[in-house]
């Protein structure tokens, strides 16, 4: 029995039980305001499950929704009322004093949006607890707390059971099986996604805490115990002389160096990076669509150097006429520094350019010279911005901002196929190289702060000058150089019905470009004859993927007979046709697919198809399969052998097997059975008309080739 098997008694007993439902609902609600427990309960997350019960129609809505609104109620009058009681002693009870920081936090929101923090906190996460202990603190009047925070919790609570009841109503669409267990999926997802985000949390801020320690450590000993000025004078920030920011931009420095020359000897001695550089090509290349091209392409060109070095010139030319000589040299200094990395990089590793693409493009695409300017200057440019401002707190989400975008410029390269995942990786370490380098120059000796909304505003308006000019110029280029490429062919039948088409393949590949099945089905005709042939002998055609659908495939109870979500793809391309049925003697799920081959007959104006037609392997024996379950599923029928039993007579076919020693090795051995048929239209018969035609015809060749042989000897006596 299954986890989400476990969890239907317990959603049938509070459904018969709505009085204890609304009793755990105000205990979480209330828990969830209250000053400490509110920073550990994930209240909205909750409240979300809560929300696709009452969609589900497990428990009621309207007194559910009142017994939250009264929980939050009572928990921040409880929290109000202990900042109002014990207001600066507070500070020195567990766990704030422990964690000063919340109340230093709350208090500043609180000086900032003043009576209407109390409002605005509800539905601020961190600061949902702890605002109501200030407002008491700070002696709100307590007609003003309590009307703000009824209003507040009025709204909170239907806003955040909204989704959860959208879910769960969605799911009355679904039969009342398939229904619970949907329920008790999403439930369980809620509380993993819970636990997931808390223990990543946890472990990046423990993390980071030690090597913060480990860095005041190494400053310590550098610093106060070190006896040469050099290393005071460079490791020291002069805004900042107590920080050991410097240190940790050397230290980055040479740990980005180290990287690098790990992942070129990787790249030289083909390594693991190496080694995934198809299977990343291949996976990007069978998710292009056209929308995702275009957007990527629009992201991509914040790295073109057309976009890039002109606006590096303007700003240059800005800070030179507003004297701040430092920063515009350090701006140059970071472009050239990455130009001369890149270049020695590319003298040292040749790497060919990847292929799949409509147009070829010529050079070396290692490493990604693109990525390492566009991050090379968006993070200094982020410096430089940072710089203004004191608290951390917005020096991180300046350099996050600026990160989200150098990773959407990386995920784009990527995706449009045109370097390798081991260019990205150089040029993203050579850009985060230069970064640091040049950051560590420029912040050893003092400068003056640039104006920042100049420098803002000339940002802005140099990116959308540069970006327009691309993208009415060079878009459609650039989006059709980055189309995928998959070749077609042509051939004569003759030729592929005698096996002399090498064109065709005889395996399907996953999206990494690995064989993983036989193209069991090569069948030339029209797609609607070769619907028709499933569709009358209990073959279900597989509804396009929707929301209902998608919900019944995984709620399904019965893992045997479920399809997948994702199809397979053969050139980029999902089956133009995909049918199931469950067979009845060995009462196995069969799944064919159909896809286009790409190859055009000359003789014979008829397309051809690949396919395959197989069992569905269950989800349990996905990933490992026992010796039991594989002399099991070596033991069934040919699929082959059911596809020619519903073949009429109005099609000729013909099985060829597969040669032992030509097997895949990522193809499993109970999958590498039988072989290919092959499926033509069967030519009509001649009709009595056709054949006196056809004797007529003949005897006319016939008299046509005795005359000129007979002129032929004619000829040859003269």
């Amino acid at each position: 029995m299954s986890l989400i098997d476990h969890l239907k008694p317990f959603m049938q007993w509070l459904h018969y039980h709505p009085d204890l439902a609304a009793l755990i609902t105000f205990l979480i609600a209330m828990g969830e305001s209250l000053a400490f427990f509110g920073l550990i309960i994930p209240g909205s997350v909750i409240m979300s499950a809560v929300g696709t019960l009452i969609g589900a129609g497990i428990i009621p809505g309207l007194p559910i929704t009142l017994w939250a609104i009264v929980g939050a109620i009572v928990g921040d009058s409880i929290s109000y009322y202990a900042g109002y009681r014990y207001t600066q002693s507070i500070r020195h009870v567990w766990p704030f004093k422990r964690y000063p920081q919340w109340i230093t936090k709350a208090e500043d929101f609180f000086a900032k949006h003043g009576g209407k923090s109390v409002f605005l906190g509800r539905f601020v996460g961190p600061m949902r607890p702890i605002i109501p202990v200030v407002a008491g603190m700070m002696k709100l009047k307590p007609v003003k707390f309590f009307l703000s925070c009824t209003i507040a919790s009025a709204l909170w609570a239907p806003i955040y059971m909204l989704p959860g009841i959208l879910i769960g109503a969605a799911s009355q669409e679904l039969a009342p099986e398939t229904a619970t267990r949907f329920v008790a999926t999403i439930l369980l997802l809620l509380f993993a996604f819970i636990l997931t985000a808390w223990l990543f949390r946890w472990l990046i801020s423990k993390l980071m805490q030690q090597i913060d320690r480990m860095m005041a450590y190494l400053w310590q000993n550098l610093y106060i115990n070190s006896k040469h000025y050099w290393i005071k004078r460079w490791l020291t920030d002069p805004a900042d002389p107590l920080s050991h920011s410097q240190l940790n931009r050397a230290v980055f420095s040479i740990f980005l160096i180290l990287l690098f020359i790990l992942l070129a000897i990787d790249i030289s001695g083909h390594g693991l990076f190496y080694h995934l550089n198809q299977p990343i090509h291949q996976l990007f290349l069978n998710i292009h669509s056209i929308i995702m091209t275009k957007l990527m392409v629009c992201i991509s060109l914040l790295a073109d150097s057309a976009v890039l070095v002109p606006m590096v010139l303007i700003l240059m030319g800005w800070m030179s006429l507003q004297r701040y000589w430092r920063a515009g040299l350090h701006l140059l200094g970071v472009v050239v520094l990455t130009l001369i990395m890149v270049k020695l990089a590319q003298m040292s590793i040749q790497s060919p350019r990847p292929d799949g693409l409509l147009y070829s493009i010529s050079g070396n695409p290692f490493p990604s010279e693109g990525t390492a300017l566009a991050i090379a200057v968006y993070g200094f440019l982020a410096l430089l911005i940072s710089k203004h401002f004191a608290t951390p707190k917005i020096k991180r989400y300046i350099y996050w901002s600026v990160a989200v975008v150098c990773i959407l410029i990386v995920c784009s390269c990527i995706y449009l196929g045109a370097h390798w995942l081991t260019d990205i990786l150089a040029g993203t370490i050579i850009g985060l190289i230069a970064t640091t380098v040049t950051g560590f120059s420029f912040f050893h000796r003092p400068s003056p702060r640039i104006q920042l909304p100049g420098l803002l505003v000339l940002i802005a308006i140099s990116l959308g000058l540069t970006l327009t000019w691309q993208v009415t110029h060079n878009y459609r280029e650039m989006a059709q150089i980055y189309t995928p490429y998959w070749p077609k062919y042509t051939a004569t039948q003759a030729d592929w019905w005698d096996g002399r088409c090498n064109t065709i393949p005889l395996f399907r590949p996953n999206r990494l470009g690995h064989p993983v099945q036989t193209m069991n089905i090569q069948w030339a005709g029209q797609i609607s004859d070769i619907e028709d042939v499933f569709t009358n002998h209990d073959w279900h055609p597989v509804p396009k993927l929707d929301v209902i659908d998608l919900v019944n495939r995984v709620s399904s109870h019965d893992k045997e007979k479920r399809i997948p979500l994702l199809p397979p793809l053969y050139l980029g391309q999902p089956p133009v046709f995909e049918a199931s049925k469950i067979d009845p003697v060995t009462k196995q799920l069969m799944l064919v697919r159909i896809w286009s081959a790409n190859i055009q007959f000359s003789d014979v104006n008829l397309p051809l198809w690949v396919g395959t037609i197989s069992y569905q392997l269950p989800q349990d024996h996905k990933f490992w399969l026992g010796s039991r379950m594989q002399s099991r599923w070596a033991r069934l029928p040919y699929p082959t052998h059911d596809l020619s039993q519903i073949l009429g007579p109005q099609f000729t076919w013909e099985v060829v097997h597969y040669d032992p020693q030509a097997k895949p090795r990522h193809i499993k051995d109970y999958l590498w059975i039988e072989g290919v048929i092959y499926i033509k239209p069967t030519p009509p018969a001649p009709t009595p008309k056709t054949r006196r035609s056809m004797r007529r015809h003949a005897h006319y060749h016939s008299q046509q080739v005795y005359a000129k042989h007979i002129k032929s000897r004619q000829n040859v006596q003269g």
